[in-house]
Order: C-alpha cells, then structure tokens, then sequence
C-alpha cells in the first residue's frame, strides 16, 4: 500500500495561507486529490494538466498551486536538489514541489515490496529441524485419535503447544 503524507501544519504553511481564500479548500482539495493519485501510481509526483482538470480542477487552481510553490510548472523555477525535488515538468505537465522530501519515490516503493516479497517467501520455506532434534516424531502421537479399549469412543488428539 502506498500513502500520501500530508505535514499536520500543512494548512497553516505560508505556501497554503498565500493561495487566495476564495480559492483555497479547492485548491488545496485538488493537490491532495491529484496527490493521492500520483503515490498510487508511483508517478515521483508528476502530473498532467489534462488529468488534474479531469479530476475536477480548474486552471485557475493550476495556477494559485503552482504561484504559491506547491506545484511547478513549464514556467516554474527550483533551485532543489533532485534528491528532494523531481525538477521541471514538460509544457503541459506538473510536479509537486519536493515530493522527495514528503513522499517516498517510486524506486523505494518498489524495493520496499521486494524486500518484503523475499521476507515472505523465506518464512513460508519449511526449515529444517534443530540438530539432534526430531520435532515431528515427538508429536505424531499426540495428532493421531487413540483407542481406548474400556470406552467405545475415540479421544480427541491433544493440541501442540
């Protein structure tokens, strides 16, 4: 499962207090919107302008996102390293202002989940017995329904600690 984490004061950030109220929840709905796409789709924050319109934004919402910093654009200018930043889009598209930083990337997402794959797998791999040992012998007996010759019924099996 991949999250989009939002900063507790994010709605106090100077960046979101500079979006002009009018146009503020909507905006900031919308980057969270195209911000919860973009870590389902493993995307490092990229966008287009097509698809935030698609999901309800206008470009007047583009526009107090990118002008307030959260967002760049075609236009945009960062100075951030690509380690926090994933830098200028292309005309037509959109990045989240350093997703490095906030999110985690596409790659790590990726490497998380094969990580935690191989970590499956091993456990589900049957191990061998401890030397000297002989787990399953012990504990046969105590599966198997016994007989007991003075009753006519059978004794349920014991459970294994």
């Amino acid at each position: 499962m991949v999250w989009f984490m939002v900063d507790d004061g994010f709605t106090e950030h100077p960046k979101t207090l500079s979006i002009p109220r009018t146009a503020r929840l909507n905006a900031v709905g919308l980057w969270t919107m195209s911000g919860i796409w973009a870590s389902r789709q493993m995307t490092d924050g990229r966008l287009t302008n097509d698809l935030v319109l698609e999901k309800g934004g206008r470009t007047t919402h583009i526009k107090a996102l990118v002008e307030s910093g959260l967002w760049h654009d075609e236009t945009s200018v960062c100075m951030h390293a690509a380690t926090r930043c994933p830098g200028i889009p292309d005309q037509r598209g959109l990045v989240f202002h350093d997703w490095y930083e906030w999110q985690r990337s596409r790659a790590q997402i990726l490497n998380e989940r094969k990580r935690k794959a191989a970590a499956g797998k091993a456990a589900a791999e049957p191990r061998a017995p401890a030397a000297g040992t002989n787990r399953e012998a012990e504990t046969k007996h105590l599966l198997r329904p016994s007989f007991n010759p003075q009753s006519t019924s059978l004794t349920h099996p014991q459970t294994i600690p």
